[in-house]
Parts: structure tokens; C-alpha cells; sequence
């Protein structure tokens, strides 16, 4: 147990000159857990998560249940490109036609958010707006540090 604190605490936390929080092993993950929301509390984060995608976040963030939660969701935007034989229903609440936008229904059950929609041929191109959950699991994270 103390292992999986002291190495949660050496990856979190710590990036150069970032921070003045101190690592230090801790009697009980709630105590790790209590430290941590104490020095995080109103402070502007840079998440990297195991993947090696980095966002920030500044709402509000602590530590529960094992899952970095987040006050509020945050919103981001990636280009996707797809077969339009895979949309089972496109539904536009934005008809401009320099962008327009709308929500897809793909056949497998997904369904997003779509702007500055564009088709040609047998494809949609468009950039997809997801928001993420609340949390994530801390096993996905791999470091978190002050934002500068």
C-alpha cells in the first residue's frame, strides 16, 4: 500500500519549479488523498494521462474513490472523417451554410456532435465536440503539475 501511495505521489505532482508540494509517504491512501485535495484546491492543473494526451483543467479538481474528478465537465474538439454508409441519422440544429453543424447517429449506437460539417462523395468530415465524464480513474493518469 505504501509503495502504490509513495509512487502515485512521486508521479504526481512534480514537474520543475512547479510546485512546492511535498511528497511524503502517507499512512493511508485517504490521508494521500486529503493532502492532495488540500494543495489542489482552487489551483489551475495540466493533467497527462497514460496515453500521453495533456489538457488543463482549472474548475476544481480532487481526488475520490480511486478517480481524479473534475468540478463541471470539460469540452474538446477533434477532425474526424467518416464513411457516410456508417451515419444511420443526421439531425442539424445549425443550418449556416458556412457551418453547419448537427448531431450524427452512427449505425453501431454512437452518436456526436458534429461542426463545420463537410460532405464529398462517400465521406463527412467534420470536428467532433465531446465532452469527458467527471473523473477519470487514477491508473490513467500519469502526472499532474501546476500550470504555469
Amino acid at each position: 500500500m505504501k509503495k502504490v501511495l509513495l509512487s502515485i505521489g512521486i508521479i504526481s505532482l512534480l514537474s520543475t519549479g512547479c510546485s512546492n508540494y511535498v511528497v511524503k509517504d502517507f499512512p493511508s491512501k485517504q490521508d494521500f488523498y486529503n493532502s492532495f485535495n488540500s494543495f489542489a484546491k482552487g489551483k489551475t492543473l495540466n493533467i497527462k494521462l497514460t496515453n500521453d494526451s495533456i489538457f488543463t483543467y482549472s474548475n476544481g479538481i480532487f481526488i475520490r474513490n480511486d478517480s481524479l474528478v473534475f468540478n463541471g465537465y470539460f469540452t474538446y474538439k477533434e477532425t474526424k472523417a467518416l464513411a457516410i454508409k456508417d451515419i444511420k441519422n443526421i439531425n442539424y440544429y445549425s443550418i449556416d451554410f458556412r457551418n453547419p453543424s448537427a448531431y450524427l447517429e452512427l449505425k453501431d449506437g454512437k452518436k456526436l456532435n458534429a461542426e463545420k460539417i463537410k460532405i464529398s462523395n462517400d465521406t463527412i468530415s467534420f470536428i467532433n465536440v465531446a465532452s469527458n465524464d467527471k473523473s477519470i480513474p487514477l491508473n490513467e493518469v500519469k502526472k499532474y503539475f501546476l500550470y504555469k
